[in-house]
């Protein structure tokens, strides 16, 4: 646009005389100028607004790239959370199984503590069994010597 504003102005000089040009012919000369500059001034306008609507698509890619910037970051803080929480469900399940494995050799060692008790319940109820007959045969006893304490006293007596 200066360029043809700059044109216009070197034609409407003067010349040193050697090149004289008519009124008319600068006149047509100058009129080619204003349309040349009046389609160079739509032209920048367009573009202008060319440049703004891309200053616009670019904002908007840009917004659209932080959010997706921001979504990738929350994806993969969620992977981590995901990772954490699979790690912390396999040592559990580990905890679980070394529980199990525990128990189970608890419950083996365990029988034959239960065997033994079984077997020490069974004694007991036979030496209790052991012992009443015993009291038994010690009370009958016991009354056959009292009896034979009667009668030695009475003996006794008896004889002094």
């Amino acid at each position: 646009v200066k360029s043809l504003k700059q044109q216009v102005e070197a034609l409407t000089k003067q010349d040193d005389g050697t090149n004289e040009r008519s009124p008319a012919t600068i006149m047509g000369q100058i009129s080619d100028i204003q349309e040349r500059i009046a389609a160079a001034e739509s032209q920048l306008k367009q573009l202008t607004r060319e440049a703004e609507a891309q200053a616009e698509k670019l904002r908007s890619a840009q917004t659209a790239m932080s959010n997706l910037r921001i979504q990738l970051s929350e994806a993969e803080r969620a992977r981590e959370r995901e990772q954490v929480e699979e790690e912390a469900a396999k040592k559990l399940q580990q905890r679980i199984a070394a529980l199990e494995k525990e128990t189970q050799a608890l419950e083996e060692s365990a029988q034959p503590l239960e065997d033994a008790l079984l077997k020490a319940q069974e004694s007991l109820k036979a030496a209790k069994e052991r012992a009443r007959r015993r009291e038994g045969e010690a009370s009958q006893a016991l009354q056959a010597l009292r009896a034979h304490y009667d009668r030695f006293t009475s003996a006794q007596r008896k004889v002094t």
